[in-house]
């Protein structure tokens, strides 16, 4: 038998707190308003953290998604490519909608996951919340735009062109320069 959504959202701390209990190294906070209601949370599980620190390119891929159903609100995550080109999730976060407070609070915990690692790219949308937002938290990193976005932004503005699609692909997975310029 499934309890309520409240029932559910009530039990959130006691689930963050036996995440960090159970599973070293993991961060996970709520934050609530001055009336003490859900504001924000965030939780990133010890062993992901550790694995993009150590085995991971320093490269990830940020987003948010809406939340459908009673309860609104947007996720946030966060995740890297390991060496198998597998998905790594790093972080997550649930806020009200996607703003540069939003995005700061979120950067901000992630920031206490991963540190200051040179040479970190993170790719986005181009939202200006998150780009603001990278620009405070992570001030020396990379910030990339998603090429499925940037593609998806030439196709609307020019119109669906098979042959222009392929060669952006190419161009966005280019690893080398001289690669990109033959393109």
């Amino acid at each position: 038998m499934t309890g309520t959504p409240e029932e559910s959202f009530s039990k959130l701390p006691v689930y963050f707190h036996n995440l960090k209990k159970h599973n070293p190294g993991t961060l996970a906070y709520i934050q609530t308003n001055l009336e003490d209601r859900f504001e924000y949370c965030f939780f990133a599980i010890g062993y992901a953290t550790r694995a993009f620190r150590r085995f991971c390119k320093k490269v990830t891929i940020m987003d948010g998604a809406y939340l459908k159903g009673k309860y609104k609100g947007t996720i946030l995550h966060v995740v890297a490519m390991d060496g198998y080109n597998q998905i790594l999730p790093i972080g997550y976060g649930i806020c009200p909608k996607e703003t540069t407070d939003s995005w700061a609070w979120f950067l901000e915990k992630l920031h206490e996951c991963i540190g200051d690692l040179e040479g970190l790219t993170l790719v986005t949308d181009k939202a200006a919340s998150i780009a603001i937002s990278i620009q405070n938290v992570f001030p020396n990193a990379q910030h990339g735009l998603c090429g499925f976005h940037l593609i998806g932004n030439i196709v609307h503005t020019f119109g669906k062109n098979k042959k222009t699609k392929i060669l952006l692909w190419k161009l966005v997975r280019a690893y080398k320069t001289t690669e990109f310029e033959q393109y």
